[in-house]
């Protein structure tokens, strides 16, 4: 996840997590988003501002349960995504 850290600021990472990080996790499907949870979790855990960019991922309502839990505890926790 190299955009997000080399992002410019909060409206970036905003966008990122709005657009690829959400078509990721809410459209491409369980086949192809739950092998790189992972992955995209261990990134998450050195990118402080790619869990900024979480902050704006919107998940489908019918995301499987997993991608629901990775969601409640990097980027809901802050607070953001739970209106």
């Amino acid at each position: 996840m190299d955009l997000a850290d080399a992002a410019d600021g909060e409206a970036e990472l905003a966008y990122l997590g709005a657009g690829p990080v959400e078509d990721l996790l809410s459209h491409c499907g369980p086949d192809f988003a739950l092998p790189v949870l992972d992955d995209l979790e261990a990134a998450v855990r050195r990118s402080p501002p790619l869990r900024v960019a979480l902050e704006s991922v919107i998940p489908h309502e019918k995301s499987v349960p997993r991608i629901r839990v990775f969601m409640a505890k990097y980027a809901w926790s802050t607070g953001a995504g739970t209106a």
